[in-house]
C-alpha cells in the first residue's frame, strides 16, 4: 500500500510544556501557515524567521488537518478519513529552543485546527539547523479497516549575527543541480565586491564543505566540487556580507 505520506500534506511539529498558542490559521484548507516572517521552501522545508543573537524569539506556525485523503490500495484508489495526526517526536532540535502546541497532548482530529509555537532565547553563535518532526497518521478506510503511518516534516532556524541587516544580493541565489552528483554551482548578483561563503551541512548540523570567496559586482558564478560527501539529503547555507539564503540539498552517486 502506498505510505500516507505521499498522500498527505506534511503536518508539522509540537509537544512539550512551555508558552501556548491559540488556531488561527488563515483559511480552512489542509496546510501549515507560519505566521509573519516565515516562509515554506521547496514545499518539503518549513522556514522559520531567523533570529540575531541574544534574542528573545517566538514564533507560531497554525495547521488544518485534512479530514479525509485518497489513497492507493489493492491497485486502485480509496478515499480515507483521517482519524488524527500527533507528534512522536523532534530531531535536532537546540537546546535553546522550546516548543509547544494548543493541546496537551499534541494530537489533532481529522478536519481540526491547531497550532504550535516555538520560544527561547537565542546564543550568540551563527547556526542554522535542520529540524526534523516524526508524525503519525491515522486512517479509517471503512470496511477496510484503518493504518496509520509515520512521516517526516522539516523545519529551518538560523541564528546569526547580522540576519536581515544587510541586503546584498539583487536576486534570490540559484543553486543546483539539485539533486547533485559532481558539483554544485551557485549563481548569485551582488551590486559591489562583497565576500561570499557557502556552507554544506548534513541533518545534524555538521559542517562537511566549507568554502569561501570574493565576489564581483553583478553576475557571480560559483562552482563547489564534491568532497567525499555520502549520499543523501544536505542543508547549504550561502552568505554574502550577512545576507543569509538556506536550502536543501539532494546528493546522489549517480542520476
Amino acid at each position: 500500500m502506498k505510505k500516507l505520506y505521499t498522500t498527505l500534506f506534511a503536518l508539522g511539529i509540537t509537544l512539550a510544556s512551555y508558552a501556548q498558542c491559540t488556531p488561527n490559521p488563515p483559511t480552512t484548507s489542509p496546510g501549515i501557515y507560519p505566521s509573519a516572517g516565515g516562509s515554506v521552501k521547496n514545499d518539503t522545508i518549513y522556514v522559520l524567521p531567523s533570529v540575531n543573537f541574544n534574542r528573545s524569539y517566538s514564533h507560531t506556525l497554525h495547521i488544518v488537518v485534512p479530514s479525509d485523503t485518497t489513497i492507493a490500495f489493492g491497485g486502485g484508489t480509496i478515499t480515507a478519513d483521517i482519524d488524527s495526526m500527533r507528534v512522536l517526536g523532534v530531531r535536532n532540535m537546540p537546546s535553546w529552543l522550546n516548543y509547544a502546541c494548543d493541546n496537551g497532548n499534541c494530537s489533532w482530529p481529522g478536519g481540526a485546527d491547531g497550532c504550535f509555537i516555538f520560544s527561547g532565547t537565542s546564543p550568540s553563535a551563527t547556526s542554522t539547523v535542520l529540524m526534523e518532526a516524526d508524525i503519525e497518521a491515522f486512517a479509517n478506510l471503512g470496511q477496510f479497516g484503518s493504518i496509520s503511518d509515520t512521516f517526516s516534516v522539516y523545519i529551518e532556524l538560523t541564528v546569526d549575527a547580522s540576519v536581515s541587516l544587510i541586503e546584498n544580493l539583487i536576486t534570490e541565489p540559484v543553486v543546483g543541480p539539485n539533486p547533485a552528483q559532481s558539483h554544485v554551482r551557485v549563481k548569485f548578483e551582488t551590486t559591489t565586491a562583497r565576500q561570499w561563503k557557502f556552507e554544506l551541512m548534513d541533518i545534524t548540523g555538521r559542517v562537511v564543505t566549507r568554502k569561501t570567496g570574493m565576489s564581483t559586482a553583478g553576475t557571480n558564478n560559483v562552482q563547489i566540487n564534491r568532497e567525499n560527501w555520502p549520499e543523501g539529503m544536505y542543508l547549504y547555507r550561502f552568505s554574502v556580507n550577512g545576507k543569509v539564503h538556506t536550502g536543501r540539498l539532494i546528493v546522489r552517486d549517480g542520476l
